[in-house]
């Protein structure tokens, strides 16, 4: 995939993984910088330390085309890239992508950190929360104020 690497082009080294008993996911073993990309094409079997992420698997509203006959991938079109591998037509693909989490011996290629990306939207919960809470109060209280002037019959 097309990526940056130090503030130069590069690319995102994602590479196929088939287990043992035929289930294929893709592997985001981090950047390389350009002129680097075509040593790392082929590689032989590892073990892999990862986490698991999942993605949306859609083009968004600015990404070019991918370019499947010059493997380059803008974006995430899983089918597509599980086609263009050597892995068998059998392997069930798993709709994750696996992110490495150690760099190569070289320190090439360089993943990103792992981290948990989970999206904290507590202040935008609580506001919308106590903002409901207080538009009901002024409701019951212009309700009970209008029933408090209604006569009595």
């Amino acid at each position: 995939m097309i990526a940056t690497f130090g503030g130069g082009p590069g690319f995102e080294l994602v590479t196929p993984f088939l287990s043992a008993d035929g289930l294929a996911v893709l592997v985001d073993r981090g950047t390389v910088p350009a002129p680097l990309e075509a040593r790392w094409q082929a590689r032989e079997a590892a073990d892999l330390v990862a986490a698991v992420r999942p993605l949306a698997f859609r083009q968004g509203l600015f990404d070019p085309d991918n370019d499947v006959a010059g493997n380059h991938w803008y974006w995430w079109d899983l089918k597509a890239m599980m086609a263009a591998t050597l892995l068998p037509a059998n392997a069930e693909i798993v709709p994750l992508i696996v992110q490495a989490e150690a760099p190569g011996g070289d320190g090439l290629p360089r993943p990103e950190p792992l981290a948990a990306r989970l999206r904290n939207n507590h202040l935008g919960y609580a506001i919308t929360w106590f903002s409901l809470a207080a538009a009901l109060l002024r409701v019951t209280l212009v309700f009970a104020r209008g029933r408090a002037r209604k006569p009595r019959a």
